[in-house]
């Protein structure tokens, strides 16, 4: 607004307009400047000055415009030009604006506005009231402002049409975050028609992008996407920064209101990474406050809080109050959903005070909320309507609809059906665009129809799962994901109850591959894209902070700061890297697809928990689906649990209880396990070549089913034993055809002071050498000169595609899995860590992968069966099949094993077939009952081994 001014010279004015007219020609416009300058005597020279300021600003080139224009200032105060200097001061407050100056430049701007006026310039005085309007709004804080706009309408009389078109512009800021939108869309309209008539394109770009901003606000949320791409677009030429990095950041906001994590993710980061380069404090906080949004949305609770705290801090730097609120506000929301009501509650005091209108509504919400929670309904249901009522009054239709749908899932829980129904159908025509909402309106509609004995209630289940199904697709993040289904999980549980119930079990098997391993079967299918090198080394910098505190003697809770920045990380990166979709799940596909592969026969067992002590399993084959709910008390809870700790299931496996009790049957605890878990009439059923393909549930990952014991058998005697984390994910890997001629060979010895030596690891790399002579041998071990095994080894590996060569590869050394913290897993090499990411993001061309290392198959279990797991990614990056342990590999004792398991690759089975003749082999090498006991031939060497993945390929 301020680039038109009457006292400059009339080339000034001229260039200046034609400037604005064609701003693609800036460079040869300031060399037009330059030029003029030689010979121009000292006012015209301040003038040119003033004028080339002006052009860098209206560029939003804040340096160099800031640079000339107090230069031109100082040359207007020498020659005593008192009102050009006031045109300076206003045009170093403009871009002070720009940089985001805080609440402390408002007094600057009344203290220019009184000058003005002294100097009988009405006008400027104006024009200056204006920009300081704009200012205010940009604080959100409006709550004293109409003599402003009052003032500053005095433009539409006396303005000129630049004058009228900035105000226009400005006040449809201003009517639009007061909510009146019909009134803002009247007033950019106006502000655009302007620009058009003066043919000043940059101007009319940022009326879109305002446009756009007011779509934002009203809930038009598609419209405002489109807009915003169509502004970026048109700005692209011209290289405003400022601009760009608010269209990115409000992208980023669009996509957040719609669910579509993804690319909110992306568009939020870039305007970060933009606002960082200008130095934006207020747009770094505004991408804290939305980064914050969508963890706090999908269920990162933790991640949410740093962020929220982080946004509070930048606004308060800018002495935003009302921003600085906004993320307060959020904070409560996350203590709310951590269940840390006191906090919750006293961080709320300190809001309600300052609260006006809307913002009263927003409180008052919270607290029904935290009302629902301390099952207060009758508060709830009093403050619900009361802020319903102030969203509609203030044109928030989403805001309303989010109110709406708490009410009637409060009324749904206090019984009220039809008050329910009532309430979620004011909802769903309110939050139309948003599936965080939908889903919980389709399960609140699926409750009300059960309890109604509605036959329409499966469809609302099923409709209600497709779109967390979608949800969580659209990130290929396991915590994410996890975050999400976590949710959920009262919905999934009530789906699959009522699916079996109704005795609708192929809709029950579904829901399960609707849900389950859906990062993994992303990372699968989808297609993966570099990293930016700024992120890869922020992930390096947070790996090697690690690097020394991830081993078992170190609490977890001494690295959670670090773990949530390198959560943080990991979304990050999930957004950017995979890229892809799932097809939906074709039950008639995979059963003639499993019958090609497996002639022999084959079952399916899906595991899936209804509750804590309540598993629904359901059995797959050929012909039918059969299926079962099993009851785990609390000892069976328990023995689940034991089996899981290394040292208890030595103990258990070593049958150690009937050295005290010999009367006990043998091995008593797994028998129980197995009775628990594996109905009687299900052991029928096997047949030792049959494949039996395990979906296991939460802590089931982690229980040695190959040492279940049936009756006088083992499990892994009475099938052929294969895990697949789902159906589909099963499919995907069983399109995969190995091409590779070469075996990679990884061995570490010694790998420091914090983990013991491996002695055997020499020998076990020349014994799978022996069964490998027909491949061409890639053998990194420890330091020698040549092939180290270390982590840049494998890294350069991958860097020049020589990975995809690969049929097998072998890795002996020792890995940890720490407990509750699955990213940072990893495999120990001679010059560091060779973490979880690292391996999932490696390019595997259907490789064989064998771990000879401790914990290779344990997994942080996350909601929705999302695991991490060192297996897990090594699948992710393409291998085939993984051989790996759930806990402790014994290292001697394992020789013979791996022995075996070798022998029967290189006779051509397949790798599950393989590790059944291995272990079946220990079985019947067998001494420990009738003498002496030997540990070495025990369950405990063998019954941890398990093959996850395709299982359709002869090994070697």
């Amino acid at each position: 607004m301020f680039f038109y001014c009457e006292d400059a010279p009339l080339f000034c004015q001229t260039w200046m307009t034609a400037l604005q007219r064609s701003p693609h020609e800036r460079e040869q416009r300031l060399q037009e400047l330059t030029h003029a300058l030689n010979g121009a005597d000292p006012l015209m020279r301040a003038w040119i000055g003033y004028t080339y300021g002006c052009a860098h600003a209206y560029h939003e080139h804040i340096d160099a415009a800031e640079m000339a224009l107090e230069t031109a200032q100082q040359a207007f105060e020498a020659l005593d030009l008192s009102i050009a200097v006031l045109h300076c001061r206003r045009a170093l407050l403009y871009l002070a604006t720009l940089k985001g100056a805080g609440r402390a430049i408002q007094a600057d701007f009344a203290a220019l506005v009184r000058a003005y006026i002294d100097a009988q310039r009405p006008l400027d005085a104006a024009r200056t009231q204006c920009l300081q309007l704009e200012h205010v709004v940009f604080l959100r804080e409006l709550t004293d402002t109409q003599r402003l706009i009052e003032s500053a309408r005095w433009l539409e009389q006396y303005g000129s049409t630049t004058d009228q078109a900035w105000l226009a512009y400005t006040l449809a800021d201003v009517e639009s975050f007061q909510g009146s939108y019909k009134q803002a869309y009247e007033q950019i309209d106006l502000a655009y028609t302007r620009f058009s008539e003066l043919m000043q394109p940059i101007d009319r770009a940022r009326c879109q992008f305002r446009r756009a901003t007011i779509q934002l606000r009203s809930g038009a949320f598609t419209k405002a996407y489109d807009e915003l791409e169509a502004v970026l677009h048109t700005l692209q030429p011209y290289g405003l920064a400022l601009h760009t990095a608010l269209t990115y950041r409000n992208m980023g906001a669009a996509c957040l209101r719609m669910s579509d994590y993804r690319r909110a993710m992306q568009h939020t980061w870039q305007a970060h990474r933009a606002f960082e380069t200008l130095g934006r404090i207020d747009g770094m906080a505004d991408c804290a406050l939305h980064l914050g949004a969508i963890a706090y949305q999908v269920g990162r609770y933790e991640l949410a809080l740093m962020y929220y705290r982080r946004a509070q801090a930048g606004y308060e730097r800018i002495e935003s109050g009302r921003l600085a609120r906004m993320a307060c506000r959020g904070q409560v929301m996350v203590q709310v959903h951590l269940n840390d009501l006191a906090t919750a509650q006293a961080l709320l005091a300190t809001l309600q005070p300052a609260a006006t209108g809307i913002e009263v509504a927003e409180l008052d919400s919270i607290q029904a909320g935290i009302a629902y929670q301390q099952g207060n309904y009758a508060e709830a249901r009093t403050l619900l309507p009361r802020a319903i009522a102030i969203f509609a009054a203030n044109e928030q239709p989403v805001a309303a609809g989010q109110c709406w749908l708490d009410l009637g899932l409060i009324e749904l829980a206090d019984l009220h059906i039809h008050h329910a129904l009532a309430a979620l159908s004011q909802a769903q025509a309110a939050l139309h665009e948003q599936p965080h909402h939908q889903w919980r309106i389709a399960y609140g509609l699926a409750r009300c129809a059960e309890l109604q004995a509605d036959p329409n209630a499966l469809a609302y289940y099923q409709q209600a799962s497709a779109i967390i199904a979608n949800l969580r697709t659209d990130i290929a993040n396991a915590y994410a994901s996890s975050g999400i289904a976590l949710q959920a999980q009262e919905l999934y549980a009530h789906a699959l109850r009522y699916a079996w119930q109704q005795g609708d079990l192929p809709a029950a098997l579904s829901l399960m591959e609707q849900q389950r391993a859906l990062t993994l079967s992303l990372q699968i299918a989808g297609d993966r894209i570099p990293l930016p090198a700024d992120l890869q080394e922020r992930l390096e910098q947070q790996q090697a902070a690690f690097q020394q505190s991830v081993y078992p003697a170190t609490e977890t809770a001494t690295i959670d700061p670090a773990l949530i920045e390198y959560m943080d990380t990991w979304m990050h990166i999930s957004s950017l890297q995979w890229q892809g979709e799932l097809s939906p799940f074709d039950l008639a596909a995979v059963r003639e697809h499993l019958d090609q592969v497996y002639p022999a026969g084959w079952l399916v067992l899906c595991y899936a928990a209804l509750a804590d002590d309540q598993l629904l399993l359901l059995q797959l084959d050929a012909h039918s689906i059969s299926g079962d709910l099993l009851h785990l008390d609390h000892a069976t809870q328990r023995l689940i649990h034991d089996v899981a700790q290394p040292i208890h299931l030595e103990y258990i496996c070593c049958d150690r209880s009937r050295l005290y009790d010999p009367s006990q049957r043998p091995w008593h605890e797994l028998a129980s396990l197995a009775e628990c878990v594996l109905p009687r009439s299900l052991w029928q059923r096997l047949r030792p070549a049959q494949r039996l393909l395990i979906i296991p549930t939460g802590p089931l990952h982690a229980i040695p089913w190959a040492a279940l014991r049936l009756g006088e058998t083992w499990l892994c005697e009475r099938a052929v034993l294969q895990f697949v984390p789902s159906l589909a994910a099963w499919w995907l890997m069983s399109q995969r055809q190995p091409a590779g001629d070469g075996a990679l060979l990884i061995g570490c010895h010694d790998v420091g002071d914090q983990s013991p030596r491996l002695p055997e690891v020499h020998a076990e790399l020349d014994n799978v050498m022996h069964w490998c002579r027909n491949y061409v041998i890639t053998r990194l071990e420890d330091a020698q000169p040549e092939g180290a095994a270390t982590r840049q080894h494998v890294l350069d590996l991958q860097h020049t595609g020589a990975l995809q060569r690969y049929r097998l590869i072998h890795i002996a050394s020792h890995a940890y899995m720490l407990s509750q913290s699955g990213m940072l897993a990893h495999i120990k090499l001679v010059d560091g860590n060779l973490w979880l990411n690292d391996i999932a993001t490696l390019t595997l061309d259907h490789a064989l992968v064998v771990l000879a290392v401790c914990h290779g198959a344990e997994s942080d279990v996350l909601p929705g069966e999302e695991l991490l797991s060192l297996g897990h990614a090594f699948l992710a990056a393409g291998a085939r099949d993984v051989i790996a342990h759930v806990g402790l590999l014994a290292g001697s004792p394992s020789q013979q094993l791996l022995d075996w398991l070798y022998q029967a690759l290189n006779d051509g089975r397949d790798v599950p077939s393989a590790l059944a003749f291995a272990q079946r082999n220990s079985i019947a090498a067998f001494q420990g009952h009738g003498g002496e006991f030997q540990i070495e031939r025990s369950p405990f060497i063998w019954c941890g081994l398990l093959v996850m993945g395709a299982g359709v390929v002869g090994g070697l």
